[in-house]
């Protein structure tokens, strides 16, 4: 039985799942990698190109359409289960990534087709290992393969940001402390929300806490706070078994009123309506 907490597919296995589809979400966070063809996607309602070289990130926050597709596309897409945070360990600068990923307009990243082909070769090998259900060490390989994609795919950001003439050495110290937490926010987010149980945790100021992750991440920690609760909440609105009230109270807050509004801010949209959205598209 496999433990790792990823999935990949080709494109047959990905058209078969959308085609006929209107709309649709995906069940988790998923990477598709496009080596030859086009994608027009609408997401949330704006159209969305994408072609060779592109990465795409999709999200269950999002809904998709498929608008149109080259006839001989070829891509694959890696499904990236909620236990690959700490599944997977890394060593590179997540802030580099982050900061790229959020540069970018089409939630997708255009890598060079040289450092595509690169790691093209490893998804192939990759998606065979995959399909190889009693293999021995197959776990172990597909593994290490995403390391190498996942390397590979940061060694292309992280040089694009060198030649950025915006592009600057973090303080390594503040670096630090912004990892550590994230890594607390991610454990603690549903029962913390105030800023002195992650300073206090850190043995630091809730004002030196603010001066490191704003100057590390461009953003303030209650961002990141936020942020999860609102990946959070579009989980579970997505199960019409919870009330939006119940999902607001086992979340935090006083009342279903201060619950919808705190959404409608970070997503445009109350509860309500992105449950509505989401009961009309389908799920991949």
């Amino acid at each position: 039985m496999s433990n790792i907490p990823i999935s990949i597919h080709d494109e047959q296995f990905f058209l078969e799942k959308i085609k006929g589809k209107q709309e649709f979400y995906p069940k988790e966070v998923a990477m598709i990698f496009i080596k030859e063809g086009e994608l027009s996607f609408l997401v949330n309602g704006t159209s969305q190109n994408y072609s060779n070289s592109n990465i795409l990130f999709i999200s269950p926050r999002n809904i998709y359409k498929l608008q149109s597709i080259s006839t001989h596309v070829k891509l694959y897409v890696i499904g990236i289960y909620p236990s690959t945070r700490n599944y997977f360990r890394y060593n590179f600068n997540r802030f580099n990534v982050y900061q790229a990923l959020n540069s970018e307009e089409n939630n997708a990243i255009k890598i060079s087709e040289i450092d595509f082909e690169g790691f093209w070769g490893v998804l192939k090998y990759m998606h065979y290992i995959y399909q190889q259900k009693g293999k021995e060490y197959r776990d172990d390989i597909i593994t290490h393969s995403f390391n190498t994609v996942a390397y590979s795919i940061v060694s292309a950001i992280e040089s694009r940001m060198i030649q950025s003439e915006n592009s600057q050495e973090p303080n390594s110290r503040k670096e630090d402390i912004t990892l550590k937490f994230l890594d607390l926010v991610s454990n603690h987010f549903l029962e913390e929300k105030e800023l002195k149980f992650y300073a206090d945790n850190l043995f630091i100021s809730i004002k030196y806490l603010s001066i490191c992750v704003k100057e590390i991440s461009g953003h303030p920690p209650t961002y990141f706070i936020h942020q999860l609760l609102i990946d959070e909440a579009c989980k579970r609105l997505t199960d019409n078994k919870f009330s939006i009230a119940d999902i607001g109270y086992d979340l935090g807050f006083a009342d279903q009123f201060v619950f919808s509004k705190f959404f409608k801010k970070h997503t445009k949209q109350t509860p309500s309506q992105f449950r509505k959205k989401i009961n009309q598209a389908h799920t991949i």
